[in-house]
């Protein structure tokens, strides 16, 4: 009798501690619930939703069809293939443009005026979101209409440039190209997961809507929001991606096969380019500055190759801009931008730019003081610039130092007018 006592002592026990464990971790704490649950209201989602009766209607008809919304395992097992939303559509651009540049090179400047043209939809460094996402996902890439796929090792293998831009492998560059042309195109449905959902945040950007919209992440997210992108290209004619990791010789094949593609390549002194990473922590000056100037002057011999054979096999598509004459006459370097691009040099435009000059809330836009790095940089890392990046400063128009008080007389320019390739 006692041993079955102390057995319902034990069970009241056990009963009263389950309930309080539930109690407490399934009913206080709203994160921990059952996956079931968490199902449940993702397809509860699907059902009175508005925006998603498309692809409710489409399960409808597909009843065999199964559909997993577990973020970590989401693929199309559901014959996603068979689904297309009407919605998903835009017209053709009557203007693509490709804006090429180096980190902290003044793109987002040029950028920042040219999309405040209203027929512009604008992309703004695509490929550095791109490059970030898969080095930390060790690969993973998601998309709508293809499995999960996860690209190896050696794919993602690159040759590290300076400034960010990346000579990489044919796989990394064949992805880099394929999402620069799918914005270009509007083919959103083609780009991955990481490319849309990690788009920079930029003030009064277009696409904030669409960012709050797939906020969550998951796929039902995508298919609930991805109209916002056609909607913003149905009503725009010309769409403009700001990119600084995108070889120029890539472009050349691609201005081959799009006659509506137009590229304007923007170059600044490399020494300004230097000295503003170093200040970003990007390297170390006294350890690194020898191989980082090589490096990026090379890369800009290579891109000044292309650039020429651009404009010789496709004359008026290709427009070099200097950012130290975009400076020193804005008004003027922004009408010839406008003038290349066949776009209207509004009013609205011309003040924006005269507000820049006074003003600016932009990262990497344009600098009140450019010359703020021959104030401060030390005269034997300059010579070291000089030495490295000779051959780019006589197809740009750039001056070697001469001497340290050379290098802090403001006064003096450091380029010569009109000198370009």
């Amino acid at each position: 009798m006692a041993s079955r006592k102390y057995t319902k002592h034990y069970v009241v026990i056990f009963t009263m501690c389950y309930v309080i464990y539930f109690y407490h971790y399934h009913l206080l704490t709203p994160e921990v619930s059952c996956p079931r649950l968490k199902e449940d209201i993702k397809q509860n989602e699907i059902l009175t939703d508005p925006e998603l009766r498309p692809f409710y209607n489409h399960l409808i008809h597909n009843a065999s069809s199964k559909i997993s919304f577990n973020s970590d395992t989401e693929r199309t097992d559901f014959k996603m293939n068979l689904f297309r939303d009407p919605r998903w559509r835009s017209r053709k651009p009557r203007l693509k443009v490709l804006l090429l540049s180096y980190m902290n090179s003044g793109s987002t400047y040029i950028g920042d005026v040219i999309r405040r043209n209203r027929d512009v939809f604008y992309v703004h460094h695509p490929l550095l979101v791109l490059q970030t996402f898969i080095n930390e996902n060790k690969g993973r890439l998601m998309f709508l209409y293809e499995r999960l796929e996860v690209l190896k090792k050696h794919e993602l293998k690159l040759e590290k440039r300076d400034n960010f831009t990346l000579e990489a492998n044919r796989t990394m560059k064949q992805l880099a190209e394929e999402t620069i042309a799918n914005f270009l195109n509007c083919n959103f449905t083609a780009l991955d997961f990481a490319s849309l959902s990690n788009l920079p945040r930029i003030k009064d950007s277009q696409t904030t809507k669409f960012l709050q919209c797939v906020n969550e992440g998951s796929l039902v997210s995508y298919i609930k929001c991805l109209h916002l992108l056609y909607e913003l290209c149905n009503k725009t004619n010309i769409n403009v991606v700001n990119s600084v990791q995108f070889p120029l010789a890539v472009s050349e094949w691609m201005m081959q096969e799009d006659p509506g593609l137009k590229v304007v390549y923007l170059v600044r002194d490399p020494r300004a380019t230097l000295w503003t990473q170093f200040n970003y922590g990007v390297f170390d000056w006294s350890l690194k500055l020898s191989k980082k100037s090589r490096g990026f002057c090379k890369l800009m011999r290579l891109d000044l190759l292309a650039a020429k054979t651009i404009s010789q096999r496709f004359p008026n598509r290709l427009l070099l801009i200097r950012y130290e004459d975009l400076l020193d006459q804005p008004e003027g370097a922004f009408q010839s931008i406008f003038s290349f691009l066949q776009m209207n040099y509004t009013s609205e435009i011309q003040s924006y730019i005269k507000q820049t000059e006074v003003d600016t809330e932009c990262w990497d836009c344009i600098e009140k003081d450019n010359n703020a790095w021959r104030t401060s940089m030390p005269f034997e890392g300059a010579k070291m610039i000089d030495f490295e990046c000779e051959l780019v400063y006589k197809v740009l128009g750039y001056i070697p130092i001469k001497n340290k008080a050379y290098l802090r007389d403001t006064d003096t320019k450091l380029e010569i007018k009109d000198s370009l390739m």
